[in-house]
């Protein structure tokens, strides 16, 4: 059955995570070097900067090909910035332009606003939802190829997960 697959699948990721706290030098071949690391991290860096201070109409936040006809948006809060590399990696090996729309503890998915302040209080939940009101809009103005939702997993049970992903698909 399915949720003895998931148990195997879970032992394994396990038994991998042990193995991996007892490395203690780094692979001098990592893509992109460590020293690459930070350049990317001030790119993101820069962006939430613009929403922290105010700007909740989603700064233009663009990657890779600008003038590309095939475009992907990144959108969530915060763990969708932790995926830019990755995207922008795939993007530039195939010619696509990046939009980062992101902003800290404040979900893309259409959740019950109580639900998000139970998990992190009520600061900043005004600006939560008309950030995402106007990163919906701009997402249907784009009109992206693609658009990938990343989202810190404890703002909902995963029912009411799946309802809000559902609001956002109809």
């Amino acid at each position: 059955t399915m949720v003895n697959g998931e148990d195997r699948a879970l032992e394994r990721l396990s038994a991998a995570l042990e193995d991996s706290l007892k490395i203690r030098d780094l692979p001098s071949n990592l893509t992109p070097p460590l020293d690459r690391k930070r350049d990317i991290g001030d790119r993101v860096e820069s962006c939430q900067k613009d929403t922290m201070l105010g700007n909740l109409t989603s700064p233009e936040c663009i990657y890779g090909d600008i003038t590309s006809k095939t475009s992907v948006v990144l959108f969530g809060d915060s763990h969708a910035g932790h995926w830019l590399p990755a995207v922008q990696r795939i993007a530039e090996k195939r010619g696509w332009r990046v939009v980062l729309m992101f902003y800290g503890l404040c979900p893309s998915l259409a959740i019950n606003p109580q639900q998000r302040a139970a998990v992190f209080g009520k600061s900043g939940l005004k600006q939560c939802i008309e950030w995402r009101h106007h990163a919906l809009q701009r997402i249907a103005i784009e009109k992206p190829s693609y658009v990938i939702l990343s989202n810190f997993q404890g703002y909902c049970a995963q029912a009411d997960c799946r309802a809000g992903l559902s609001s956002m698909a109809s």
